[in-house]
């Protein structure tokens, strides 16, 4: 078998779990286009040198950040426009998803797994509705190469991307593999924060699970996904979405038979 053409893995200093999300292939025999579709952790850009290079490493047209309001840096959004890359924002959660942020330690202790936190997310009343307006700016070509990214790369992030790799075809064991990729870039993200005075209390008190990607987070979610909607497309389908989304994201990410 001959060698990807592209790394998944690109290191740029000022962008956490940076990774390509194309070469996978799908059931029907087709590919995720590679450079078209990245994913990361938030993007740490501090002049117009760094966003020249992102640029320059990666051909990028847009990001795409699922952080909220109480998370994004202005001045960053501004270096990215000012530097011609086009900004969207879909806040997927607000908080950590807890319904009362004075309970938030008794909320993180109701779950044992990733997997277990996501699917509450999905229950969510309007958790469809974001997760589709992220996914219509994904299958806009003139977005394209588009990055996605949270502030770690790994909750947010991971949902999307495993919502996108389902909907094309891509097997659950690649779409779990993705996920785990995230795991070696965890401990330096823990290093990282444990830098900042004001996360100290934060990186005692949170559980240990909030800190993993592991396979048997994104293999439940998959499974239960599966057992109550069939797919992805079953779940955003049962929740009013369009199927027209589906074939819009499958011309703008799929290099055909190869």
């Amino acid at each position: 078998m001959a060698p990807p053409p592209y790394d998944r893995n690109i290191e740029i200093e000022f962008v956490g779990n940076l990774r390509d999300l194309g070469g996978y292939r799908t059931g029907k025999g087709s590919r995720v286009a590679w450079r078209r579709l990245y994913r990361s952790g938030e993007l740490r850009h501090k002049t117009e040198e760094d966003v020249a290079r992102l640029r320059r490493d990666t051909r990028l047209a847009s990001v795409l950040d699922l952080r909220d309001d109480t998370e994004i840096r202005e001045e960053r959004v501004k270096l990215l426009s000012d530097g011609g890359i086009r900004y969207h924002n879909v806040p997927l959660i607000t908080g950590r998803g807890s319904p009362d942020p004075d309970d938030e330690d008794e909320f993180n202790n109701r779950f044992t797994n990733m997997g277990e936190f996501y699917m509450y997310l999905l229950g969510q009343e309007d958790f469809s509705e974001k997760l589709a307006n992220a996914l219509e700016i994904i299958a806009n070509p003139e977005n394209h190469p588009i990055l996605f990214h949270c502030a770690v790369g790994k909750d947010r992030t991971g949902i999307l991307a495993a919502a996108v790799l389902n909907i094309l075809g891509v097997a659950d064991e690649d779409i779990i593999d993705d996920y785990n990729l995230t795991t070696r870039n965890m401990p330096g993200f823990f290093e990282r924060m444990k830098g900042i005075p004001e996360a100290e209390d934060m990186l005692e008190k949170l559980p240990a699970y909030l800190w993993e990607a592991s396979r048997e987070s994104m293999a439940l979610v998959l499974s239960e996904i599966r057992r109550d909607y069939g797919s992805v497309r079953g779940y955003l389908e049962a929740h009013g979405t369009d199927s027209g989304l589906f074939d819009r994201l499958e011309d703008v990410l799929l290099d055909g038979d190869s």
